[in-house]
C-alpha cells in the first residue's frame, strides 16, 4: 500500500498521524483526498476522538466509495481495514451482549507469492485474528480469546513492535477472565515493557490509557498513576491526552459494568 503510484493519502501522512498524534491537523490533510480509503481515516480519527457517529458516517461513504475502486490488492485491504475501523468503532459506541453465539471467522489461504509481492496481506491475517480474538472477549469467551491472542504473540515472537502490546492487553484481559491472576500480571508487565521502549505516539496513547483503566479496575492505584503520568508524558496535543483520558474511562465503565477486563 505504500507503493508511490498507488498513494491515497498526503505524501507522509501516516507517519505524521501516528508520530504527531494530532487529530485535527491529520483531519485536515485529507480535506482534499477523494479515494474512499482517505474517507475512512477521516472516519478513524473521528472515532479515536469518540465521535462514533461521526465516525459511522465516514465510513458509511467510504464503503460506499469502496464499491467504484478497481479491486487492487492494496484496495481490498484497505477494504478490509475499513470493516476493522468500523467494528472498532461500534464497539466504542455500545457494548456487545455477552453470549452472542459467533459466526465462523473465515479467511482463505493466501498463495506465498502474493504474500511475498505484497507484505501488507500479512496485515489482513493478524487484523483478521486480533479483531476475532476482541469479540470472543466482548462475548464471555476468555478461552477461545486467549488463545488467539497467544497465536498473534507466537507468529509475531522475533520482533519487539507496539502493536504486541495490545495483544498482550487483550491477553492478560482474557487470562483475568480466567482467573490466572499471576499470568495475567506478567502479560500487563510485558506490555508496559514494551510501551516504555518502543512505538509511535498515537498507540503509546492508547495502550498507556487501557494500561491506566485495567490498573484502576485492579484498584492498582500506584500502577494507575504511573501510567496516566506516561500518557501526560507523551509529546501530542493536549486534546488528544483528553481523548484518550476519556477513553480510559469509557474502558473502565465497561470493566466495571461486566466484572472483568476488557479492551475498547
Amino acid at each position: 500500500m505504500k507503493r508511490e503510484e498507488e498513494s491515497v493519502l498526503p505524501q507522509g501522512w501516516h507517519e505524521r498521524f501516528n508520530g504527531k498524534a494530532d487529530f485535527s491537523s491529520s483531519y485536515r490533510e485529507l480535506a482534499r483526498c477523494g479515494h474512499f480509503y482517505s474517507e475512512a481515516m477521516r472516519g478513524r480519527i473521528r472515532s479515536y476522538e469518540l465521535r462514533c457517529e461521526e465516525a459511522a458516517e465516514h465510513f458509511l461513504k467510504a464503503g460506499e466509495l469502496s464499491s467504484k475502486e478497481p479491486e487492487t490488492v492494496p484496495n481490498l485491504v484497505r477494504q478490509f481495514l475499513l470493516n476493522v475501523y468500523t467494528f472498532d468503532n461500534a464497539l466504542a459506541d455500545a457494548p456487545l451482549e455477552r453470549g452472542v453465539r459467533l459466526p465462523t471467522l473465515w479467511l482463505p489461504e493466501l498463495p506465498d507469492r502474493l504474500t511475498k509481492d505484497y507484505p501488507e496481506v500479512r496485515l489482513i491475517k493478524s487484523s483478521r485474528k486480533q479483531t476475532e480474538a476482541v469479540l470472543r472477549l466482548h462475548v464471555g469467551e476468555p478461552e477461545q480469546a486467549a488463545s488467539l491472542y497467544e497465536e498473534l504473540l507466537w507468529e509475531d515472537k522475533a520482533a519487539l513492535s507496539i502493536g504486541k502490546a495490545f495483544w498482550y492487553l487483550g491477553l492478560a484481559a482474557a487470562l483475568h477472565s480466567l482467573d490466572l491472576m499471576c499470568e495475567m500480571r506478567e502479560n500487563l508487565e510485558n506490555a508496559g515493557l514494551i510501551l516504555r521502549t518502543t512505538g509511535n505516539t498515537l498507540n503509546r496513547a492508547y495502550a498507556s490509557a487501557l494500561l491506566h483503566a485495567f490498573h484502576c479496575y485492579l484498584e492498582e492505584k500506584e500502577d494507575a498513576v504511573e501510567w496516566r503520568a506516561f500518557l501526560e508524558r507523551l509529546p501530542c496535543p493536549e486534546p488528544t491526552k483528553e481523548v484518550f483520558k476519556e477513553r480510559a474511562k469509557l474502558v473502565l465503565a465497561r470493566c466495571q459494568a461486566q466484572q472483568c477486563l476488557l479492551v475498547v
